[in-house]
């Protein structure tokens, strides 16, 4: 039926679907499907899978240091940004392990944050006085309150599960446990978010910084005490209360430069995500290129309900056939994506094997094979390229001849080629 969703086969309302992702650089008008993905499909499977994808996945780093913008929330444009498990910055001047995010370009943020330095020491790190009095007023305004949720997030395989704890405020006792920990499907909004003390150290390296607990604000608003327990979380809850009337950051306060430290990171890479991305990338490409009917053949069955679902499977090219591949590319381009769609006889010889390469970011080259097709389905006899301008958010079609000149053209001059 052509008037149901390429990948659920639903009569849901269209929406336009991005063949190449709007997050990896390709929100050009010209390359959109229309009137065949649903917005179901699109809204609620597609764009959190990318997102989760593009934070942590195996080109995360590379997008976030090369690409200066992206398509955010609501089609406004956005700033690429990494999904890190811990993410600190080496203070060299107190010897402490600070909160901090990668941000455009992979630039080292200070996150705020109050940091228990000894028994009788909280001290407060914020990188300007505005911020720092923004960070303490959401604090006050938080632990200011009679009953408050500790929030946990763990990771079971592939999937998250979320826990609060309900705590109390007691005037003597500070704050109490005031029921048992349960799951939510649902985290609450102005929870307190717990996360453990993970210790990224470097390997051969005798270990000089120290990571003690903290309360810290992600830059996405959300409060987080990294502790080593839901108890510990309590205690430090109770301190910050008690101490957040003789906190103050003075507006003439001068931010101090820091020199020198380094940047530790943990990253949690999802590569089920990863791989359904690329394997929707690689149906989108044959989609626009090949047109509607070709996917919707029965060959594409299993590839399309993996990208939609995990389930099912799609075949991947073996990184030594990959590597064979990789001559086609020529040089690694500055600041553009590159896929080749071939077609080649597959195992069984009755069949032709339908193959999506590509090289993200100048990076190593990755395959998916959507689907084999009977011989008789008519298939270009010569590779087809599909060029990203990640920069400029443009998409090109190339024959291997107009590619071979542009790849001369667009050599990168941050790699070797």
């Amino acid at each position: 039926m052509t008037d149901t969703c390429i990948y659920c086969d639903k009569k849901n309302v269209f929406t336009d679907e991005h063949v190449v992702s709007a997050g990896l650089g390709g929100d050009d008008p010209a390359w959109m499907l229309k009137d065949c993905v649903c917005g179901n499909c699109n809204t609620k499977v597609f764009s959190p899978l990318e997102l989760k994808a593009f934070r942590s996945s195996p080109i995360a780093l590379a997008r976030l240091f090369l690409q200066p913008k992206t398509r955010g929330r609501g089609g406004q444009t956005g700033t690429p940004s990494i999904q890190a498990s811990v993410s600190y910055y080496e203070d060299i001047a107190t010897a402490l392990l600070l909160e901090q995010e990668l941000g455009p370009g992979g630039r080292p943020v200070l996150l705020p944050q109050m940091v228990i330095v000894s028994s009788k020491e909280m001290q407060v790190f914020v990188s300007d006085a505005a911020k720092g009095a923004k960070f303490i007023e959401q604090v006050k305004q938080t632990l200011s309150q009679s009953t408050l949720s500790l929030v946990e997030k763990v990771r079971e395989g592939a999937v998250s599960l979320f826990y609060a704890t309900s705590i109390r405020w007691g005037d003597e006792k500070g704050f109490f446990q005031d029921g048992d920990r349960t799951e939510v499907s649902k985290p609450p909004t102005d929870g307190l978010w717990i996360e453990p003390l993970d210790f990224p150290s470097r390997p051969n390296v005798e270990e000089e910084f120290k990571l003690p607990p903290r309360l810290f604000q992600r830059s996405g608003g959300q409060l987080v005490c990294r502790v080593a327990s839901t108890a510990h979380a309590m205690a430090l809850a109770s301190i910050a209360r008690t101490d957040l009337t003789s906190i103050t950051i003075p507006a003439s306060a001068v931010p101090k430069e820091v020199k020198g430290g380094q940047v530790r990171q943990s990253l949690n890479v999802d590569l089920t995500a990863w791989d359904r991305v690329r394997t929707k990338i690689s149906i989108n490409l044959c989609a626009k290129i090949f047109g509607l009917d070709l996917v919707r053949r029965p060959e594409f069955s299993s590839a399309k309900a993996y990208a939609l679902t995990g389930k099912g499977h799609v075949l991947t090219v073996p990184s030594t056939k990959a590597h064979l591949i990789a001559p086609m590319f020529g040089p690694a381009l500055d600041h553009h994506h590159v896929f080749i769609i071939t077609a080649s006889k597959a195992q069984d010889v009755k069949k032709t094997g339908l193959a999506v390469f590509s090289r993200l970011y100048g990076g190593p080259v990755e395959g998916v094979l959507p689907a084999e097709l009977p011989i008789d389905v008519p298939l270009p006899n010569k590779p087809i390229f599909v060029v990203v301008d990640y920069h400029a958010q443009r998409i090109q079609q190339m024959t291997t001849e107009e590619y071979a000149a542009f790849a001369v053209e667009n050599a990168a001059s941050y790699l070797p080629s």
